[in-house]
């Protein structure tokens, strides 16, 4: 019984490990096409922002961003990204 136990379990495991990497394969392809359909002018925009942010690419949907100094980091113009401190 044990070691039907710890193959059901094993087996489990490595279904759950071929699908997290499945997911991160095709998002990484994502990110690879958004990357490459930037124009130079838009990939340049992300390494200055807009004051307390960065504008959004509205033909790739990307949304703009907001930031602030304070514990709430990046956050999106709708709802907001808290971490504890």
């Amino acid at each position: 019984m044990k070691k039907r136990a710890i193959i059901i379990t094993s087996l489990l495991s490595l279904l759950i490990l071929s699908n997290i990497r499945a997911s991160s394969s095709e998002d990484e392809l994502k990110i690879n096409n958004i990357i490459k359909a930037l124009t130079l002018e838009e990939k340049v925009s992300f390494c200055y922002g807009t004051g307390m942010g960065f504008r959004g690419i509205p033909r790739l949907n990307i949304p703009e961003i907001g930031c602030c100094d304070g514990p709430r980091g990046p956050n999106a113009q709708v709802g907001t990204t808290a971490f504890p401190c």
